[in-house]
């Protein structure tokens, strides 16, 4: 065969000057095919031979074969036939017919013995051909279940292979037994009928939407419509009856009893079976051994529950309206056929005693530890009462007594939540329901000895069991700290006095030998060359005081190369009884700026590019946008020139990968190169990349984008914690998305259903890959819901559709409360004692005001906040704080304060933020 024009410009005459032992350098060159350039009616699933002009090998890159409408396949030569010169491309599945398709080859797709790697041939001319026209009808290879099966399980799918690739057409699948259950189906129905992607899309699966009846013969028919190849010849289907019949699994045996799960206190009787039931008709009977009944209707679901597991085993669970007594005989009766297998054979039922078990006898709670400890000395005076149970509790209705039996005594009832919470653990993100917490409205008294009562009922167990008394005043005590007269002192510093070659980006710690506070004063840093900054001591986030530390957070870097003090007045700490620290001055040198000299560097080898996919190029450092233009062409027409300022389609991602997202999608199989101004692209001390000029040093191949987006897991395996009642929900995909047509259903299930149309930019909002839905109102609280998106919804920007997702537990999540915030009518309140209204003097009230019933978390105090002397008190209902100024306060309008550690009663926390 003569060369064809793929491979003529390698065809010129080669001068071989070879010398005895001269190493191999040259690269193997294409001389012939199977195929001439623009060969007509090629078999749909020829095979493709390419021969070279010397021996070849394998190598890691491949032919591709495409029609230039998304019909792209990619051969890798690895898995390829070749024998000497010459490899043969087999594609997976059969080309499509009365098409016409090129042939490229990249470069590497094979070597020579010696490792020189063939030039790549990216001309979509160079080998063309056209594919007959498929006029052929598509044949059924096999079936599952094969014909005449029997025993086949009522939930079996149906599934068919083809000789060759097929789609639904517009005709209808019927499965019928002939005796009322028929199912016809149209085949292009996506939730019953699907055509795979794998066996090379060979094969079609019928799955209906209801299982089959057991026992009983099935016919398929098959419109002669319904099934078409891509060429559109249409599968002759079948109209016969018996052409194609099985029989399903006969179940005669009727469901037996397998265990019975003794109840705790509440009345909970398990009854598990060795196959999947379901309710039948009449009633459960609960008999004591005194001879009374309580009857409970199958169908009363409010009491009866029957739960399924792998079709293999089922439980039925029955809860009483109204509790077991405990520590007596119970019988479990029922009559034959209250229960079926969903066969519709029926339980045999339970007569008289045979089914018995007796009720737990409930035990109360025990506290196992505290903190304090029994005995234990040096207890600061605002210190949390905690106490650990052996078993969760629930707060009741008794008392806890906290007395120094010298005046101060405190009685708080055991469900008062402005007093009694319960712990939080911070790492889980769950409320410990075994550790009750008491934090009394005031501090105890200074060098006092105290002692803790709890009353029966203080808690209870979740069965209702109270705790029992323990009113011995030695069971545990505890001493308070002795009057404090004594300011803290400052034991160590990061950096330290005098430190030299100080970060410019660091914090500033300072340790005291006992716990500390937020003063009134301020903190004064400067270097004397302009830069002051002066910090209120109650400026949060800049200001941070834990335990015996305080850590100061400039909000800007400080100057490198630069000698900076700072001054402590002697108002800005005290300890936790106010004594205030002296004050001091700290003196530091920050370190010289390193100087960059290097230009960044690019690392791009992005062979192939969907044509709706970012383009990313990464650099070696932290990059910012300088001037300039940078250029995507093709060489054949299609030219973008696009200013490095175009923030619609250049963005900075991680701070080291320029993306480029061209407003309109690429041109399919094309070979692109990137061209880049120098000075487009700096690093952050300023120096310039040099760019890119040569139009072969940043190339990439384009491929058309025929998938779909899918939603990425885990963005909403979406089986997740509680969210919050008014939290965004976000789907993440796998592509960029823009909006399609459609609606977006957020529903509980429970008479809360939006629906929102994905044009409503009110509650939709689409950047990236990523849906962002805002309902207009908040979601309810503690409650399950479900998000379903219409087919089309969303699609890729090259048009791609999204399939859509109907299942309800696809996308589901409960949700809790949201997290406590200032209330949105009046959040800050005065109540005026004599002064200036909204100057805020002495002995005027604050009363700030939350959106939901709130407590504090174990371990937080509020900060005073420039109030004076007084702490800030929350209300009996959680709705409110409030504190009374006196003479040394110093808030003033336009303060912003924060209320730290609060949660609401579905344990989500936060600070709240206050402007006066």
């Amino acid at each position: 065969m003569s060369p064809t024009n793929l491979y003529s410009k390698y065809n010129s005459a080669k001068t071989l000057n070879l010398k005895e032992a001269a190493p191999d350098t040259t690269a193997p060159v294409p001389v012939s095919s199977n195929l001439s350039n623009h060969q007509q009616q090629v078999a749909v699933n020829a095979n493709i031979s390419i021969t070279f002009d010397e021996p070849i090998k394998a190598g890691y890159r491949v032919f591709i074969i495409s029609n230039g409408l998304g019909d792209i396949r990619r051969i890798g030569t690895l898995g390829a036939e070749i024998k000497g010169n010459t490899i043969t491309l087999n594609p997976e599945a059969d080309l499509l017919a009365n098409n016409q398709y090129f042939v490229q080859m990249e470069a590497g797709a094979v070597t020579d013995n010696a490792g020189n790697k063939v030039a790549a041939v990216m001309d979509t001319s160079a080998l063309t051909f056209t594919t007959a026209v498929d006029k052929t009808a598509p044949l059924p290879l096999s079936v599952t279940p094969s014909n005449h099966a029997e025993q086949v399980q009522v939930s079996s799918d149906i599934v068919a292979t083809f000789n060759e690739r097929i789609m639904a057409g517009n005709g209808n699948i019927i499965i019928s037994n002939g005796q009322g259950d028929t199912r016809t189906i149209a085949a292009g129905d996506v939730s019953q009928v699907s055509f795979s992607k794998g066996h090379a899309g060979t094969q079609i699966n019928i799955n209906p939407s209801k299982n089959l009846l057991s026992g009983s013969q099935y016919y398929v028919l098959v419109d002669n419509d319904a099934i078409t190849d891509l060429a559109g010849n249409a599968f002759a289907g079948t109209q016969d009856n018996t052409a194609f019949t099985f029989k399903t699994f006969s179940d005669t045996t009727a469901p037996l009893l397998k265990e019975n799960t003794s109840p705790a206190l509440v009345g909970v009787v398990t009854l598990q079976f060795n196959e999947a039931i379901k309710a039948g008709a009449g009633a459960i009977v609960i008999a004591d051994s005194q001879g009374n009944k309580r009857s409970i209707a199958i169908h009363d679901t409010t009491q009866v529950a029957i739960s399924t597991f792998f079709a293999t085993e089922a439980t039925v669970t029955i809860t009483p309206k109204e509790g077991l007594v405990a520590g007596a005989q119970y019988y479990v009766q029922m009559d034959s056929g209250v229960l079926t297998d969903l066969a519709g054979n029926a339980f045999a039922g339970i007569q008289g005693t045979a089914q018995s078990f007796t009720t737990a006898i409930p035990t109360p709670p025990i506290p196992i530890n505290s903190t304090p400890a029994d005995e234990q000395g040096q207890v600061a005076l605002a210190s949390d009462i905690t106490i650990k149970f052996n078993e969760a509790v629930k707060l009741g209705a008794g008392h806890f007594i906290i007395s120094n039996g010298q005046g101060d005594t405190r009685t708080i009832v055991g469900n008062d939540s402005s007093q009694v919470h319960y712990a939080y653990n911070s790492n889980s993100k769950l409320t410990d329901t075994t550790t009750v917490i008491i934090n009394p409205k005031q501090d105890l008294l200074a060098g006092s000895q105290y002692f803790v009562q709890m009353e029966s009922g203080a808690v209870t167990d979740y069965e209702g069991a109270p705790v029992a008394s323990v009113m011995d005043t030695t069971a545990l005590n505890f001493t308070t700290v002795a009057v404090d007269v004594t300011a803290p002192i400052a034991l160590s510093s990061t950096p330290g006095n005098n430190a030299q070659q100080v970060p410019t980006n660091g914090t500033i710690t300072a340790q005291f030998n006992e716990p500390i506070k937020a003063g009134t004063g301020t903190f004064i840093l400067s270097n004397g060359q302009g830069d002051t900054r002066t910090i209120a001591a109650n400026d949060y986030p800049q200001i941070s005081v834990y335990s015996n530390n305080i850590i100061i957070h400039p909000t800007q870097f400080l100057q490198a190369d630069s000698p900076y003090s700072l001054q402590v007045d002697n108002a800005a700490i005290t300890d936790l009884q106010g004594n205030a620290f002296a004050g001091g001055i700290l003196n530091f040198v920050t370190a010289p700026a390193p100087v960059d000299t290097t230009a960044p560097s690019l690392y791009f080898n992005q062979d192939t590019q969907l044509i709706s996919a970012d383009i990313k190029l990464q650099f070696n450092e932290a990059i910012k946008l300088g001037v300039g233009t940078l250029v995507l062409s093709n060489g054949l027409g299609d030219t973008r020139t696009i200013a490095i300022d175009d923030h619609s389609q250049v963005s900075i991602k991680d701070s080291v990968t320029l993306v480029i997202h061209p407003t309109q999608p690429l041109l399919a199989n094309a070979q692109y190169s990137i061209q880049i101004d120098g000075g487009t692209v700096t690093d952050l001390a300023g120096n310039s990349f040099a760019g890119i000029q040569d139009t072969t040093n940043a190339q990439f191949y384009t491929i058309a984008d025929t998938t779909a987006p899918t939603i990425q897991a885990p963005s909403y395996s979406y089986t997740r914690p509680r969210q919050l009642v008014n939290e965004d929900i976000s789907l993440g995909f796998d592509e960029q998305i823009k909006a399609g047509a459609g609606k977006i259903t957020v529903s509980d299930g429970q008479g809360d259903t939006r629906i929102i149309d994905i044009k409503d930019s009110t509650q939709i909002k689409l950047e990236g890959p990523t849906l962002t839905i805002n309902p207009s109102q908040d979601l309810h609280s503690n409650s399950h819901y479900s998000v379903q998106l219409d087919a089309g919804i969303v699609t890729d920007l090259s048009g791609n559709a999204f399939a859509g997702i109907n299942n309800i537990e696809a996308i589901a999540f409960d949700t809790a409360g949201k997290k406590p915030d200032a209330a949105a009518n009046h959040p800050v309140q005065e109540i005026n004692h004599g002064g200036t209204q909204g100057a805020y003097d002495n002995k005027d009230v604050l009363i700030f005001n939350f959106d939901t019933a709130v407590t504090w978390q174990g371990g937080f105090n509020l900060p005073q906040h420039s109030f004076g002397g007084h702490d800030v008190v929350l209300s009996a209902d959680g709705l409110s704080a409030s504190v009374e100024l006196d003479a040394a306060s110093t808030v003033t309008t336009g303060d912003v304060l924060y209320l730290t550690g609060l949660s609401d009663g579905f344990g989500n926390t936060g600070d709240v933020m206050f402007t006066l």
